[in-house]
């Protein structure tokens, strides 16, 4: 199901903000606060079985189409630690911020040499699986070695949430005085209610359902005072986000820009996503993007239209096609442009394969939230409170893990979209366990720290 969730993957956008504006932020270790718009689930297999964790991605590459054919541009290699690993993000596969690598090396293609050299490395050091710290280097040709650039260290409260990121350049042999960026959450310690930086400031609303209704950008001046920039507004039907509307601050008012409508099919899946310009009295149609899947529930076409004023329609643009594995991974996509009355390969088009590895998850594995999930208190001394929220009825099953893997706690529980749950902990050693939700659709995990 494809469900519209909220905010960032445009996190992404917001980290570098916080840390240095260099806008190379990795989003690994930061909090998980939502998704794109609109949000894609990671599909099944044949069998209905959601997209495996023990498969992992090892290299993808990088080509742009050129004088008749596709030219390499650069590669990318993952290395990992024992037991980690991960899947791109459906949203953002460009991006991978939810790849638990150990080190990352991007390979430049060199035309002149015909072959790839070194550009980019960057190593994440862990707490748990929480990343703690991520260093980014460049290649020094000269000298032949890679040289820190850049780190961002992360830090985590008892609860495993994240309270502080710091941004770091370096400096000859020396770190730089950090950058701080700071989060608060909510009284139910669920939702993020602001992220503060140096220049930058965002404060977020939501519904009695924590569904996000209001984000609200700052920027500081050099007199220290916070003035407003941007203000992002969701309406929803039911859990899922129906349009959102971007707001600018100028002149002393809030001034619409734009808007982004969105239409799902019955099975809560995305279809159709319009964008709009607001121009000083009415909405105007701007770009459109029309969604296709397969059987799996796998995005495998994306086709963008963009709005003839001349003839009052939508003409074609640009498509997407996405290729899978038989895990629903994504292993190649190819972009197309429109040309007369056919789609070709046109400069600018460009392709991305993907290559991938089984392996063996570490203690508890890691999953992708396709669903809304609370538990309370944190940490826990008697019992534990969980809430869950999914796009459909559906059974599933309710498990406690100890950190070695082994199930201290199962239970059954038949279909419902809708489910509060209360299970004894008092007999638990004091400690950190993990509570997994599984159904057939959908896998999901939350810490859950035992403390007397």
């Amino acid at each position: 199901m494809r469900k519209i969730l909220l905010l960032p993957a445009m996190l992404l956008s917001c980290s570098a903000a916080f840390a240095g504006e260099n806008g190379n932020a990795n989003t690994t270790g930061a909090p998980v606060i939502g998704g794109m718009f609109p949000h894609f689930s990671p599909g099944t297999n044949g069998a209905g079985v959601p997209t495996t964790q023990n498969f992992r991605l090892i290299a993808k590459a990088h080509s742009v189409y050129n004088d008749g054919g596709f030219v390499a541009v650069d590669s990318i290699t993952y290395q990992y630690g024992s037991g980690r690993g991960g899947v791109p993000n459906p949203d953002q596969l460009e991006n991978d911020e939810q790849i638990l690598f150990d080190i990352s090396t991007k390979f430049k293609f060199n035309a002149s040499t015909w072959g790839y050299v070194n550009n980019q490395q960057r190593e994440q050091y862990y707490t748990g699986n929480s990343v703690n710290q991520l260093i980014y280097k460049d290649w020094d040709i000269a000298k032949g070695m890679w040289k820190y650039k850049e780190r961002y260290r992360y830090e985590y409260d008892q609860a495993g949430k994240m309270e502080r990121s710091v941004f770091e350049q370096w400096y000859g042999r020396l770190w730089t005085n950090g950058f701080n960026s700071t989060l608060t959450y909510d009284a139910s310690n669920q939702n993020v209610i602001s992220m503060v930086g140096v220049t930058y400031k965002a404060e977020f609303k939501y519904d009695n359902n924590n569904n996000l209704t209001e984000w609200q950008d700052y920027t500081r001046g050099t007199d220290g005072i916070w003035t407003s920039s941007e203000k992002k507004t969701y309406t929803y039907s039911g859990s899922d986000v129906t349009s959102y509307t971007l707001a600018k601050w100028i002149d002393g008012v809030w001034r619409d820009t734009k808007r982004w409508e969105y239409t799902l099919d019955a099975n809560g899946n995305v279809t159709k996503e319009v964008e709009y310009t607001w121009d000083g009295g009415t909405w105007q149609p701007y770009i459109q993007h029309e969604y296709t899947y397969d059987s799996n529930k796998n995005k495998t076409e994306d086709v963008t239209y963009t709005w003839n004023i001349a003839t009052s329609s939508f003409d074609k643009y640009k498509r997407e096609e996405r290729q899978y594995n038989t895990q629903s991974l994504p292993v190649n996509i190819r972009t197309y442009t429109w040309k007369g009355q056919n789609w070709v390969n046109a400069s600018g088009d460009y392709n991305i394969n993907y290559y991938y590895q089984q392996y063996t998850p570490s203690s508890v594995p890691l999953f992708v939230n396709n669903a809304e999930m609370a538990i309370y208190p944190i940490p826990a001394r008697d019992i534990v409170n969980i809430t869950l929220n999914w796009d459909s009825p559906a059974a599933f099953t309710v498990s406690i893990l100890d950190m070695g893997g082994k199930t201290v706690y199962q239970q059954a529980e038949q279909a419902t979209s809708s489910y509060k749950g209360t299970i004894p902990v008092g007999n638990l050693p004091a400690g950190n366990y993990a509570v997994l939700i599984n159904s057939a659709g959908t896998n999901i995990s939350k810490k859950l720290v035992v403390a007397y």
